[in-house]
């Protein structure tokens, strides 16, 4: 089916915008990637269910983004949808008692600065981590201790079929940087159980979580950080015994205030960083007999 065709027939399944031929840079925070064939962002849970539906009918790729952290897009674009959930009703949050509920879409910063206007505690370990409710949830992020699957009660999703689901904590399969139960699910609400708690203390926590991470990480144009801890050891100390510290390829470049960063100085490519990546693995490997996994999600065609 032609682009065009399909772009009318999602526009009459989604009562939010579909955009056509839409460059992948703007929506990384490693500003690289090519063009998405479609890109849709509901108006509802409703548009959601429809646009999965519609993919799965039309045998078309689909993929999830949020704010674009931890996400490197290939220089061959995406075939398919991608669907952003950055419309106002999945950015909402509600307090019932200790219990907060919130939009998949909102961003994480925002929540833990909203439950701490309230006194609400649970999340502040995590201030600093960039991302969205939903891509937190998926990637089990963590920090400081602490992973968000701990303060978690349920999720909202749809699922591949284009279903609702609520699915508890407990069925979701956590890991490290993983949640299995959601594979293949867009997450759309989230429940938490958080604390009453003295504000002071909460916002006390928050800015040295803050601060500790502008210390600590570069600046620029990065995905967060690239690799996997392994064995107990952090993958930004692997990489540096290994000597990788500070190499280059292409516009991309190992941080020398952090190894497990990778920066597009400006005009890098996703085939760029791909490389880097590699390189550092076989440096890591060949040194230390460690295999590094990737953190960071790499989608799209070549």
């Amino acid at each position: 089916m032609k682009k065009r065709m399909l772009a009318d027939i999602a526009k009459e399944h989604c009562s939010g915008k579909i955009f056509e031929n839409i460059s992948m840079k703007l929506y990384t925070t490693m500003h690289v990637g090519g063009f998405a064939q479609i890109v849709a962002v509901p108006a509802g849970f409703e548009d959601v269910c429809k646009l999965v539906q519609l993919a799965g009918q039309e045998k078309l790729p689909w993929y999830i983004i949020g704010c674009g952290s931890n996400l490197i897009i290939k220089d061959g674009g995406i075939e398919g949808m991608v669907i952003l959930l950055s419309d106002p009703v999945f950015c909402k949050m509600h307090v019932s008692g200790n219990i907060v509920r919130v939009g998949g879409g909102l961003f994480l910063w925002k929540l833990i600065d909203n439950m701490r206007d309230r006194g609400l505690s649970g999340l502040e370990l995590l201030s600093g981590i960039p991302g969205t409710v939903g891509g937190c949830i998926r990637m089990n992020a963590g920090a400081n201790g602490k992973t968000i699957d701990e303060t978690l009660l349920t999720v909202k999703c749809v699922n591949s079929k284009g279903e609702l689901e609520v699915l508890d904590q407990k069925a979701i399969s956590f890991d490290y940087r993983s949640a299995q139960g959601l594979v293949d699910k867009i997450i759309i609400e989230a429940e938490f159980a958080c604390a009453h708690s003295d504000t002071g203390n909460i916002s006390q926590t928050i800015s040295i979580c803050r601060l500790k991470r502008r210390k600590s990480q570069p600046g620029g144009l990065s995905a967060g950080c690239i690799f996997k801890n392994s064995e107990g050891l952090s993958a930004g100390s692997l990489i540096e015994l290994a000597g990788m510290k500070g190499i280059e390829y292409g516009g991309a470049k190992v941080s020398e205030r952090h190894s497990n960063f990778i920066i597009n100085r400006g005009d890098a490519k996703a085939s760029d960083i791909i490389k880097l990546m590699e390189k550092v693995q076989e440096g890591v490997w060949n040194k230390l007999k460690v295999k590094l996994e990737p953190e960071v999600l790499i989608i799209g065609r070549d």
